[in-house]
């Protein structure tokens, strides 16, 4: 009775390693291959442009290029500045194996940026961040250059990126946010001229 009692325990210990040795497997194949399939983003140059459109403002460029084998599915330029305001560029969507690709979002004149990201997203929705130098004073000439990493699902990174893009979409700093404005600001200029014409007919 004994070795028998002995024995199944022997047998379950040995399924239970089994079963570890199993899930194991199949989470270190599952990361091997979005290592392997993963976006490796890398920013190549970031400018600051003076723009005197409608009004003065910064505008803040930076181009990267996507060293991976996997495609970066939307990746965008978050700016953060000294005030608490957050601007979301327009998304560069599906950048692919040596694919460059250009960011920019507009700030205003008076405002500073603080921090910048770029922020990208693969097919297994995992984030990707690097954080951007915006110095401005050559100092990519000296330094080594900042690697995009992974952002875990359950950490406060991830959590810090979505509350982010919510406060750029409730500031109104989106891109479709300046599209309109942009167009809001043409249809008065266009509604002064007409009644300039108008005025001037009477």
């Amino acid at each position: 009775m004994e070795i028998e009692q002995t024995f199944n325990l022997t047998t379950i210990i040995i399924n239970l390693l089994l079963l570890f040795v199993t899930i194991g497997t199949v989470l270190f194949a599952k990361r091997n291959i979005q290592a392997i399939d993963s976006p490796r983003l890398v920013v190549i140059n970031v400018r600051d442009k003076l723009s005197r459109k409608e009004r003065e403002q910064h505008l803040i460029r930076v181009n990267v290029k996507n060293f991976g084998n996997g495609i970066a599915l939307r990746t965008y330029l978050i700016l953060i500045t000294k005030n608490k305001q957050y601007y979301l560029s327009k998304p560069l969507v599906t950048l692919g194996n040596n694919d460059s690709g250009e960011l920019s979002s507009e700030i205003e004149f008076r405002d500073e940026v603080k921090k910048a990201y770029v922020i990208t997203q693969d097919f297994f929705n995992d984030y990707y961040k690097v954080k951007v130098d915006i110095n401005f004073d050559n100092s990519h000439l000296h330094t080594l250059i900042k690697p995009i990493k992974r952002v875990a699902k359950y950490s406060i990174s991830r959590w810090r990126i979505n509350t982010w893009l919510r406060k750029c979409k409730k500031q109104g700093h989106t891109y479709p946010d300046f599209v309109q404005q942009h167009r809001d600001i043409e249809v008065k200029k266009l509604k002064e001229s007409m009644e300039k014409v108008t005025n001037g007919n009477n």
